[in-house]
């Protein structure tokens, strides 16, 4: 009986999140599991696989950087990204602010954009090549990939806007919430993006990160940020991260005296 339900576990993803909290664990602060937020769209409650905190206290103001994550699996149907060359104009800093994030992390991203803080660092860089779209292959109308993104979006809007509300109905003094989420898929199988060449050739080639700019109706319409990342690709990136972490919080503590002057004339406290 135990074999079985080992078995079971592991079809229905179970040991997988396991797997995917577990790596988080060891550089994140706080790693929740099945941690529920209230659907921007339906207002109905719904589960996200795993969320992971990164957390900076700057006198008394806590700012977090937050990875939700939604897991995968689908080792016998690969994902295919559909990519596009960025523009030479293309801004990284500005690109930054695609990040969901609470009205003061909001805040915080456009101040640090403007100086270029993100420039060089791991969490905000992104490949030559951007996602437009995403799907799983060699399967029917029922797209996992498609609707992963999106609930993994859902989930990060959902839980910036549950501490923008607790922040306004408890009105604590100084209670002002620096949450900056980054979305996540996390893919038990592989990834490819797709794309036409300079000689109009359909390239299909794997890949260990893919980065993807999704408008979906629970962000109105603007393009939100999901990094899709393979298992097998899950270390690198979780040190990435990581390391871009440690590299930011002093820009951070530097940063937030000013950045308070400009929520409060914002708030018109």
């Amino acid at each position: 009986m135990k074999a079985e339900v080992e078995k079971w576990m592991a079809k229905q993803g179970f040991t997988f999140e396991m797997h995917v909290a577990k790596s988080f664990q060891a550089t994140c602060s706080v790693v929740d599991q099945s941690q529920y937020y209230s659907d921007p769209i339906t207002e109905k409650l719904r589960e996200i696989d795993v969320v992971a905190r990164h957390l900076a206290q700057v006198g008394k103001a806590i700012v977090e950087f937050v990875y939700v994550v939604e897991c995968k699996h689908s080792i016998d149907k690969p994902w295919v990204m559909f990519t596009h060359k960025k523009s030479k104009t293309y801004d990284e800093s500005l690109a930054m602010c695609t990040l969901p994030a609470t009205q003061n992390g909001n805040v915080m991203l456009l101040e640090m954009a403007v100086k270029h803080v993100f420039e060089g660092n791991y969490l905000f860089e992104q490949p030559d090549r951007i996602g437009h779209g995403i799907t799983c292959s060699l399967q029917g109308n029922n797209d996992i990939a498609f609707n992963a993104v999106h609930s993994v979006i859902s989930a990060s809007i959902g839980l910036n806007r549950k501490e923008d509300e607790y922040s306004v109905a408890t009105g604590l003094k100084g209670y002002n919430p620096i949450q900056v989420t980054l979305p996540i898929v996390v893919l038990n199988g592989l990834l490819f993006e797709s794309y036409l060449d300079d000689n109009g050739e359909l390239k299909l080639e794997e890949i260990e990160r893919g980065v993807l700019l999704q408008a979906s109706t629970a962000s109105r319409g603007a393009s939100c940020r999901v990094d899709v990342i393979p298992a097998k690709s899950l270390p690198k990136y979780i040190e990435g991260i990581d390391t871009g972490w440690k590299a930011l919080r002093p820009a951070i503590e530097n940063d937030l005296g000013k950045m308070k002057e400009i929520v409060q004339r914002e708030r018109g406290c």
